[in-house]
C-alpha cells in the first residue's frame, strides 16, 4: 500500500520530511527517487530538521562527495547515488557498511542501485507537478514501515 500527499511548495516539502524526521528510529532507510529538480534534498533538508531541531545542519546535495553525515543522538547519513551506476566498484564507497547501522540513511537516487536497498525501508517517490506544486509517494516496505504506516500517515497529512 502506498501513500500519496501532494506539496504546493518547497515549504511544504520541508514540512512533510520534518514529519517524517521527527518517526525515524536507529536503522531506518528511506530511499529517495524521482529526476532532478523533483525536491529530494529539500525533504532531506526538513528531515534532518525534524531529527535534529535544535541544531542547525547545512544541507546540501551530497553529489560530489557522495556521502554527507549529520551526528546527533541519531545520526543521519545522506547519501547521493546519482554518480554511481550500481558496478562492483562502487561498493567501495561504503553505502552497505552504513545501511543497518546506529543511524538512518537518506539514499536519493536509490533506484541507481537497488541491490543495496535492504528490504526493510520506506520508499519516498517525488514526482514534479508544477514548477512548485510535487506530488510524493511513500510505500512501506518491510513490518518496521508496514507496522508504522498510520503514524506515517498522520505525519504526512500534518505536514501540510
Amino acid at each position: 500500500m502506498s501513500l500519496g500527499v501532494t506539496s504546493k511548495n518547497p515549504g511544504d516539502t520541508h514540512r512533510i520530511g520534518s514529519a517524517l524526521g521527527r518517526l525515524l528510529r536507529p536503522g531506518d532507510v528511506l530511499c529517495l527517487m524521482g529526476p532532478l529538480g523533483a525536491g529530494k534534498t529539500c525533504l532531506v533538508q526538513g528531515i534532518v530538521k525534524g531529527v535534529h531541531p535544535e541544531v542547525s545542519h547545512p544541507v546540501r546535495s551530497p553529489s560530489f562527495t557522495l556521502i554527507s553525515e549529520y551526528p546527533g543522538p541519531l545520526p543521519i547519513y545522506h547519501i547521493d547515488l546519482f554518480r554511481l551506476e550500481g558496478g562492483p566498484g562502487d561498493r567501495e564507497i561504503g553505502v552497505e557498511e552504513l545501511i543497518g547501522a546506529d543511524g538512518c540513511c537518506l539514499i536519493e537516487w536509490a533506484d541507481r542501485c537497488p541491490q543495496w536497498m535492504p528490504p526493510e525501508r520506506l520508499d519516498v517517490e517525488l514526482a514534479i507537478v508544477s514548477p512548485t506544486e510535487r506530488s510524493l509517494r511513500l510505500t512501506p516496505r518491510g513490518s518496521r514501515w508496514i507496522r508504522a504506516e498510520n503514524k506515517l500517515r498522520r505525519a504526512i497529512q500534518g505536514g501540510v
